[in-house]
């Protein structure tokens, strides 16, 4: 209701602030979990036809860790694919042994 009384400038940014807009595969991160290099993003379990970024199908709950590499500690070691970054993520154990 709040939205219809609003500018259509104002309702369209409050739309996208608050949607799951996904970044451009070109300048989203390397995303490495579990020690394996991620697709820039893969199809949602939810709905095969859209297309995510690996981490929306991770529970958060079952995050061990998040390891955040950037500039030369991200290209170092992996390349021109590290160049926006690098997110490492490790998944508690439990949540480890159901993925596989």
């Amino acid at each position: 209701m709040l939205l219809t009384t609003l500018s259509a400038a104002f309702a369209q940014q409050f739309e996208v602030r608050n949607s799951k807009v996904a970044m451009p595969p070109a300048s989203q991160p390397l995303y490495i979990i579990e020690g394996k290099v991620m697709p820039k993003l893969i199809p949602s379990k939810a709905d095969s036809t859209k297309m995510v970024s690996p981490v929306a199908e991770i529970n958060s709950g079952d995050i061990a860790s998040i390891e955040i590499l950037k500039s030369l500690s991200a290209t170092a070691p992996y390349g021109d694919d590290g160049k926006n970054g690098v997110v490492k993520i490790t998944l508690k154990k439990k949540a480890n042994q159901l993925r596989q």
